[in-house]
This record gives structure tokens, sequence and C-alpha cells, in this order.
């Protein structure tokens, strides 16, 4: 990025994001940057600037269930959501400089990936890193065990969206 967009992606996240470092139990920490604005070129030109993430159109029908009379005149909103330590790290790093309202969030985040690694690999040997890889490639090759790892996940993401009340 060049320091001009830099700077105008530090105003959009100052103004219109979040920037958050969030523990996600079993799956570990993981830090995410979000934005929503109901005009989707906005949207678009931060995601071409950071060249990753997802969009997402959010209309009346995203709305909870419990909300009966939902205004009609509502807007639909373009959510941009940035996850992942690594690919959060380079933005912020690239931004902190320019922002103003969380800077010292930002700095936080940085500092925290920075002294402490992420992911249960991190701080493991090497030589373990490859046992387990080829132990998974192993498992892999079977077509039993590739269903019942495909099948585990599936249930997992679904027990995830239970939690979070989004049957």
């Amino acid at each position: 990025m060049t320091p001009i967009e830099a700077a105008w992606l530090a105003g959009v996240i100052d103004g219109e994001g979040s920037i958050g470092l969030y523990d996600y139990g079993r799956e570990g920490r993981r830090v995410l940057i979000q934005v929503s604005n109901t005009n989707e070129a906005f949207v678009n030109k931060m995601r071409e600037l950071i060249g990753c993430g997802s969009k997402v159109l959010r209309t009346n029908q995203h709305l909870k269930k419990d909300m009966r009379f939902p205004h009609l005149g509502r807007k639909p909103i373009f959510h941009y959501a940035l996850k992942g330590s690594a690919r959060c790290y380079v933005v912020l790093k690239q931004i902190i400089p320019y922002l103003i309202i969380k800077k010292q969030l930002a700095q936080t985040i940085v500092d925290e990936i920075e002294s402490k690694p992420f992911g249960r690999w991190k701080n493991q040997l090497e030589e373990k890193k490859m046992i387990h890889s080829e132990r998974m490639k192993e498992t892999w090759k079977s077509p039993i065990m590739r269903k019942r790892r495909i099948e585990g996940m599936l249930k997992f993401q679904e027990e995830k969206r239970c939690r979070k009340g989004l049957f």
C-alpha cells in the first residue's frame, strides 16, 4: 500500500470499522478487522486495497428472527471482514502511523502477535510438526477416514452456528 492508501484505510477503520483480538476457544486466538457500510463501492475499494478478505451483503432477512417488524426503509449493508493474525498483522503494521482513535488498540494487538505467536503449532519443534503432517497425509489417503474427518468438520461448524444462535 502507498502511504496515501494506508492513511485512507486507517481513516475508514477509525471511523467505520473495528479491530479486535478474539479467543475462539479450540480454534485459538484470531485478529479480526471489520468495516460495514451501505455503499458497496466503498467496501469494494477497501477489499481492493487489502487484496483479500470477505464481503457479505446484509439485508433485512439477516436481522434476528425475534424482530417482528424490521424497518422497511433500511438500506442493505455491505460488511467486509479480514480474519487471520498474519493478514491483519501486515495491514495493521502499515496503518498504525495514521490511526487516531484505534491506534493504541492496534499497537497492543501488534505487540501481542509479536510477543506470543498464535496457533497451536507455533511453539512446537519442527520434527514434531513434520511427524504430524505425515500422519495427517496418510489418514487422508483413506476414503473412510477422509469422510469421517469431513463429517466431523461439518458437525463442528453446525454446532458453532447453533451456539451463536444462527440456526
